[in-house]
C-alpha cells in the first residue's frame, strides 16, 4: 500500500514540476512578458503550450526605450 502512494506521489511531483519552474520564471534584465499573447495561448492551445513556450522565453519582449 505504501508503495503505491509513493508511486502516485512522484508521478504527481513529476507532472507538476514544469508548471513550477513557469511560474517561477522571470524575464531576463531588459524585457517584459507579453502577457496579452501568453493569456491567447492559454486559452486557445492549453496550459502545457503556455507552460512550454514560457520556459522557452517566447513571451518576453523587449523594453521599450
Amino acid at each position: 500500500m505504501i508503495e503505491i502512494i509513493l508511486f502516485a506521489f512522484f508521478v504527481y511531483l513529476i507532472c507538476k514540476l514544469p508548471e513550477w519552474i513557469s511560474n517561477n520564471r522571470t524575464s531576463p534584465p531588459g524585457y517584459h512578458k507579453d502577457w496579452d499573447k501568453s493569456n491567447y495561448d492559454i486559452v486557445t492551445k492549453g496550459k502545457d503550450f503556455y507552460h512550454r513556450q514560457n520556459l522557452s522565453g517566447e513571451y518576453d519582449i523587449p523594453n521599450k526605450k
